[in-house]
């Protein structure tokens, strides 16, 4: 008789085990196995590599030949690639990221699970609008917080995915249908934390996961429990104590699919650390993502670029944090055509910070086909207000490209003050020098209009609004009180 828990763990191991069993004649005579206590729970990017195991049934390091392949330098451990459909020019290594942003859509289903109210694939998902702008990294992770990261990691699928609408709209973010999507919704990531249980763990998951793993039970399906790396009901929060109840769909504030609310109302800010691993962008699936964005992913592999998008999936924590002292906001395009030439205009005060206005935009422009390199031009415009902006994309009368345009919003106190302006200010954006008609004023007031049908005058004189008589043409007065010639016969 043979216990398939007596196995020696081999190198590499993720948790110390002393196993000891010894047969007589078909009878088990002694097993006895002992734990380290002090040994932490197993980080999940050291079990899952996507949606793929990297354990073999007694939780020893294992390649399964499909995004775990075996690491050829220490002949031992696992190795995270990203998913076996990603074309082999696309595919990667994948490695430990921080991404940070504002919740825009919870998980299927509340956590923790049960045999009715289960997830897919026993996975506890949820979507993030990416930001940049934070400087607290964590040693050893690469860090998604600067423009150029943002490029470097994220392909145009992403930007399609965080469109404002499912099925995009040439009058709205969905910009020429297929070619053309963006907004300041757009920059979009899909976050996915793995159970381990009967679908994901193998006939010895309960033992592995509670004796290697160290996991927590939480939830069950109809097979049993389902163990966790860490408890998803007491999330840690800024300032050192927990989310006080369990992790429920809408549950967190969040911007929801179109009605978004990324700060100024509310949203909620995440820190998620975990695999940056690449899944085919199915493309081909009938009910994810909707028509007109697979359509999107077609044209862009037509163009040369690649077949996946980015997510994080193998996830080790997630956390609950304040955004940075100075607020960004991010505007993606995701440009696949040309020649062509668009503009945008997105009205950005929902993702407003309270009292801040648009001090700058800076455009980048990063390309994913070697068949379409551009070049591709960006440019944007700080509208009246402040709280809007216009966007601008073109390519040369002969020029294709399959690329990327983002554009860095930062927020600050409105650019056209009192303490910066001697003339006036024209929608808290432009300094005027306050001497024209059209934009009177003085000590960083609003531009006024020197107007007889508005303001009663006609004239700016030391940068004040003021009524100038003027001589009127035959039968016609000068009325004072109105600033403007009047008719003396009529």
């Amino acid at each position: 008789m043979s216990n398939p828990n007596c196995r020696p763990a081999a190198s590499g191991s993720l948790r110390t085990l002393k196993l000891h069993c010894v047969v007589f004649a078909f009878s088990l005579i002694s097993l006895n196995f002992s734990l380290d206590a002090a040994a932490a729970p197993a980080l999940q990017h050291n079990v899952f590599c996507g949606s793929c195991r990297m354990l073999d049934d007694y939780g020893n390091a294992a390649p399964d030949g499909v995004c775990v392949r075996s690491n050829t330098f220490s002949g031992v451990d696992a190795v995270c690639y990203s998913q076996n459909y990603v074309r082999s020019e696309c595919a990667t290594q994948s490695v430990l990221g921080e991404v940070r942003g504002w919740l825009r859509a919870n998980s299927d289903a509340p956590y923790p699970p049960t045999t009715t109210n289960g997830y897919y694939d026993d996975e506890f998902k949820f979507d993030l609008m990416p930001d940049i702008g934070w400087t607290d990294t964590t040693p050893g992770i690469e860090p998604i917080n600067t423009p150029q990261k943002f490029l470097q990691y994220f392909p145009p699928q992403n930007v399609i995915l965080g469109n404002a609408t499912p099925d995009g709209s040439p009058s709205d973010s969905g910009l020429n249908y297929f070619y053309i999507w963006g907004g300041w919704r757009n920059p979009f990531i899909h976050v996915e934390l793995d159970s381990y249980s009967n679908g994901r763990g193998g006939s010895n998951y309960a033992w592995t996961a509670q004796n290697v793993l160290g996991w927590m039970p939480a939830g069950y399906n109809a097979a049993g429990s389902i163990y966790w790396p860490f408890d998803l009901g007491h999330i840690p929060v800024a300032g050192g104590s927990t989310t006080s109840a369990p992790l429920l769909a809408n549950g967190w504030a969040n911007i929801g699919w179109y009605p978004a609310n990324a700060s100024s109302l509310g949203g909620t800010y995440v820190k998620v650390i975990g695999y940056l691993w690449r899944d085919h962008d199915h493309y081909d699936d009938p009910y994810y993502p909707p028509p007109n964005m697979r359509r999107g992913f077609e044209e862009i592999h037509y163009a040369g670029g690649c077949n996946y998008w980015l997510e994080v999936h193998g996830v080790d924590s997630i956390a609950l944090v304040d955004p940075p002292a100075v607020r960004h906001t991010l505007v993606a395009y995701s440009f696949n055509t040309g020649p062509a030439s668009i503009t945008d205009t997105q009205d950005l005060s929902r993702a407003q910070p309270p009292g801040k206005f648009i001090n700058s935009i800076t455009p980048y422009v990063a390309y994913y086909s070697s068949y379409r390199p551009g070049p591709l031009t960006a440019s944007a415009t700080i509208l009246s207000g402040a709280t809007s902006a216009q966007f601008t994309l073109s390519t040369l009368p002969s020029g294709w490209a399959t690329a990327i345009a983002l554009f860095d919003v930062v927020w600050g106190d409105p650019p056209c003050t009192p303490s910066n302006c001697s003339g006036c200010c024209a929608g808290l954006v432009t300094c005027n020098s306050g001497t024209a008609a059209g934009a009177c004023g003085a000590g960083g007031a609003a531009c006024q209009t020197c107007s007889p049908y508005g303001s009663g005058t006609n004239a700016c004189v030391n940068q004040s609004c003021v009524c100038q008589p003027r001589t009127c043409g035959s039968g016609y007065y000068f009325d004072t009180d109105l600033c403007r010639c009047l008719c003396s016969r009529c």
